[in-house]
């Protein structure tokens, strides 16, 4: 028996070269529809993008992949329209821990604060999670990565859309050239700014993080970065 879904389905994420589409209804309720072509050969006109829509006539059949995900093999697929007014808006993630990855199947999501141990993992509090995708080369940075939440060989993994470097502000290991005096100085992270004490009476500070120069003052008690 083919489903008919007489509503415009909106899409979350396709991909040129994948066969998976997901797409969502108007509450918002995920579906995975696994095509017969790729993104680019079914939609050679454009790949729908997140908050384009398909249009009302979408046929096909429900299985279980995996005994886990529910898909849908299509008979019939609509054309892909741009979304182009509010209610067809772009979908935000759901923030979610590496921890809730099996419970958000098929769910556009984010997870931060997280490393990547691998290029095929991820790791956040003790938590590991797969990885579909490109990776970046530094391994030893924090990241916010974005994706779908996804089943393969028995394994839950996150299919990546973005990966953001997540810029962690800390205290520099800084030195201070000029007058012995110029100790006591500190950062005030709120405004990313050197302050430097009252009593600081040096003609000039130079304050270095190595060779690179993070802050230089004149008869200044205050001097951004």
């Amino acid at each position: 028996i083919d489903f008919v879904f007489d509503c415009n389905l909106i899409v979350t994420y396709a991909k040129t070269d994948s066969k998976n589409l997901y797409v969502r209804d108007a509450a918002g309720a995920p579906l995975l529809i696994f095509m017969s072509k790729t993104a680019g050969e079914q939609y050679p006109y454009g790949v729908p993008v997140n908050g384009d829509y398909l249009r009302p006539g979408v046929t096909g059949k429900y299985q279980l992949y995996s005994n886990t995900i529910q898909e849908l093999i299509p008979t019939t697929l609509t054309d892909a329209i741009a979304g182009n007014n509010d209610t067809r808006a772009a979908a935000e993630p759901k923030v979610i821990k590496i921890g809730d990855a099996a419970a958000n199947m098929s769910q556009y999501v984010q997870i931060q604060h997280v490393t990547f141990t691998s290029d095929t993992e991820i790791k956040c509090e003790g938590s590991t999670l797969t990885v579909y995708g490109t990776a970046p080369d530094d391994k030893t940075a924090q990241y916010t990565v974005t994706g779908v939440i996804s089943y393969y060989k028995n394994d839950v993994q996150i299919n990546l859309i973005a990966v953001t470097e997540e810029k962690v502000l800390g205290t520099p290991e800084i030195e201070v050239t000029g007058e012995t005096n110029a100790t006591g100085f500190y950062l005030d992270k709120a405004t990313l700014k050197f302050v430097y004490p009252a009593n600081a009476t040096s003609m000039e500070y130079v304050v270095k993080k190595g060779e690179t120069v993070l802050g230089q003052a004149k008869n200044l008690k205050e001097v951004a970065t």
